[in-house]
């Protein structure tokens, strides 16, 4: 891959921004995401000289952590391609994958269809620190959308919470959707509110189960309802996926809401 196309994503608010290809073909180009408008309420062959990916226990011990998320509705099947091998195959939409233990390096990262290993989604090299990471395929294919796909890497917060607690991320990955608003228990609590697309928010709430219901933030209409269960000083990422009105999108695929312990 030519120098020119190598770029070490930047940090922002703690989310970094890899913008990707939306098919075979066009220009990769970065940009720093903006601050997040959401308020949470009151195993492959590599090179020499580089560590190989191994599936396994999330540890950050002298590496990095990255699982993947396919959150393109109308996409196909796709491999994570790691310094050339596929370290991950035929993962499906709304899959969560396992963890991909990387060093703390360059790393030649591809996002490719199934069977298909021209039709790339993304692929650059990207400065991983020590630390654990979810990158996330957003977006839709299709030209009448302005929400091409791209790739963005998030940092996991695998800090503990206090005793009695639990700390949940929402990622709003629904490509027809603008702000959305997450309540709790039947509207106890508004967890977070205001999150836009391709954008996350963090709560801390009571370990336990609890019935989330997942609105639009503009009119208070709910897209759908979920029940999850907290461990104790538990961490999770809630992934909101799909389309909030898939009668009018390119492929029937209804918002839903798919809970991952963060680390695990």
């Amino acid at each position: 891959m030519p120098d020119s196309r190598r770029r070490r994503f930047l940090h922002a608010s703690g989310v970094a921004l890899l913008s990707a290809l939306a098919g075979c073909g066009g220009t990769l180009f970065e940009d720093e995401m903006p601050p997040s408008t959401a308020e949470p309420a009151p195993g492959t062959e590599t090179p020499p000289g580089t560590d190989a990916p191994t599936q396994g226990p999330a540890s950050t011990d002298g590496g990095a952590n990255l699982r993947v998320v396919h959150a393109v509705p109308n996409a196909p099947n796709i491999d994570i391609v790691v310094f050339g091998d596929a370290a991950l195959k035929d993962e499906t939409f709304r899959q969560i994958s396992q963890y991909l233990y990387l060093g703390a390096e360059r790393t030649d990262i591809s996002l490719v269809a199934t069977g298909n290993p021209d039709r790339v989604f993304f692929e650059d090299a990207i400065d991983f620190e020590v630390g654990s990471y979810t990158g996330v395929v957003l977006g839709e294919l299709g030209e009448n959308t302005d929400r091409s796909v791209e790739f963005r890497l998030f940092d996991e917060d695998l800090s503990l919470p206090e005793r009695g607690s639990a700390r949940l991320q929402f990622v709003n990955a629904a490509p027809d959707s603008n702000a959305l608003r997450v309540v709790r228990d039947d509207g106890e609590e508004t967890l977070f509110d205001g999150v836009g697309y391709a954008r996350t928010a963090t709560a801390t709430l009571p370990a336990g189960t609890h019935r989330l219901a997942v609105q639009r933030a503009d009119g208070g209409d709910t897209v759908t309802t979920t029940e999850v269960t907290l461990d104790d000083r538990g961490v999770y990422t809630a992934f909101g996926t799909g389309y909030l009105a898939p009668g009018d999108a390119p492929t029937n695929a209804p918002f839903e809401v798919t809970l991952a312990e963060d680390g695990d």
